[in-house]
C-alpha cells in the first residue's frame, strides 16, 4: 500500500515589481481551501497601503489576474513614487473650529459630574 501525502498549505503565487529606487509592490494569490478554483488576491505597496481581490479560475489564469491587479493601482503607484511612498494625506476635516490663520482650535472635553 502506497501513502501519498497532501500538503496542508494552500497554493501561494507571488509577483514581485522592483522599482530602480530598490523599492518593491508584491502581488500575491492564495487557494482557497474549500474552492480549488476561487483565489484570493492581495497587493501591497511600499507606502503601506493594501488591496484585496478574489478571483474565480484555475492555477494558470490566475497570473493574469495578479498582472491585471498591479496595472490597475499603476496610477497610485505613480503618485506614490511622487510622494517618496508615503502615504497619502488625509482629508481635513470641515466640522471641525479654525481660528483666523486656518489652525485647529482644540475643543475643551465635556466631563459628567455626579
Amino acid at each position: 500500500m502506497v501513502l501519498t501525502f497532501r500538503s496542508s498549505r494552500p497554493a501561494e503565487r507571488v509577483l514581485i515589481e522592483r522599482g530602480s529606487d530598490g523599492t518593491q509592490r508584491i502581488c500575491r494569490a492564495t487557494q482557497s481551501d474549500y474552492n480549488p478554483k476561487m483565489w484570493n488576491l492581495t497587493l501591497e505597496h511600499p507606502s503601506g497601503m493594501r488591496w484585496n481581490g478574489t478571483f474565480h479560475g484555475d492555477g494558470c489564469t490566475v497570473n493574469v489576474a495578479l498582472t491585471q491587479m498591479l496595472m490597475d493601482r499603476e496610477i497610485e503607484y505613480m503618485h506614490e513614487i511622487g510622494r517618496g511612498h508615503r502615504p497619502p494625506p488625509q482629508p481635513h476635516d470641515r466640522n471641525v473650529r479654525v481660528d483666523d490663520f486656518g489652525q485647529d482650535i482644540a475643543t475643551a472635553s465635556i466631563v459628567k459630574r455626579r
